[in-house]
């Protein structure tokens, strides 16, 4: 884990920035704070749920999914399995917005 401030990871301002941000670490666009805190989260829930006991273990798999865009996959799946086209458009407009 990276050393870092609060403001690193802090509330970007508005919702949509807030959503780009979330939307570059599940990308794979981003390894910086952010990644990092949500790496940590998964490696806990994955050791609460029972799957890995090694949180070492269990953040480094966390971050591979993050870095890979496998987050980002599981994300457009559970869009599509909630039957949302208008979901999924939603998110494709927001992808072409982190490209920029």
């Amino acid at each position: 884990m990276q050393r870092c401030s609060y403001e690193d990871f802090a509330s970007k301002g508005s919702a949509l920035e807030n959503a780009l941000a979330v939307l570059r670490v599940l990308a794979g666009k981003d390894d910086g704070p952010v990644a990092d805190l949500y790496g940590v989260n998964a490696a806990v829930a994955l050791r609460v749920a029972g799957v890995e006991d090694d949180l070492k273990k269990a953040t480094s798999q966390a971050l591979d999914m993050l870095a890979s865009g496998a987050a980002l996959d599981k994300l457009k799946k559970l869009i599509e399995y909630q039957g949302g086209e208008t979901g999924l458009a939603q998110l494709d407009g927001l992808l072409g917005e982190i490209e920029k």
